[in-house]
């Protein structure tokens, strides 16, 4: 249920405020994103979101290809809850044809041994326009 909400109510604060029509696309597309890499991980549609050219990709103060990228994302056991709070909102930059997002993302990590961890974690995602479609060319989370 706090999931739901906070998902609830991020999509309303990301919708309020958006500017344009691809701020929202690249909006939903970050939330995607951490939807992707923190619950769901499901390899099919990272493959889809990840631009081909991706460039790179921090994790875990590692920096990896994109195979490497989405073979960690897929076989993580870890299971992650978002932290109900209040969005602190998404940073929009745009830098030539790019645009960069910024965005903290408070989560609560269950490992594989079931230790448990809270995480603040600021995400640093670049993203492309590729035939109509908005892809990731890189990503920083740390």
């Amino acid at each position: 249920m706090k999931i739901l909400f906070t998902i609830i109510l991020a999509f309303a604060f990301l919708f309020g405020y958006a500017q344009s029509k691809n701020d929202r696309i690249l909006l939903s597309n970050a939330r995607i994103l951490e939807s992707l890499i923190f619950e769901s991980k499901d390899k099919k549609q990272i493959e889809e979101m990840f631009s081909a050219n991706m460039t790179k990709f921090e994790w875990n103060n590692s920096t990896l290809t994109r195979e490497e990228a989405i073979k960690i994302i897929t076989e993580n056991k870890s299971t992650y809850k978002e932290e109900l709070s209040m969005p602190s909102g998404y940073g929009i930059k745009v830098e030539g044809g790019n645009v960069i997002l910024s965005h903290k993302y408070l989560v609560e990590e269950t490992k594989e041994n079931n230790n448990i961890e809270k995480l603040d974690l600021t995400i640093l995602s670049t993203w492309i326009k590729e035939k109509k479609n908005w892809k990731l060319l890189s990503c920083k989370i740390n």
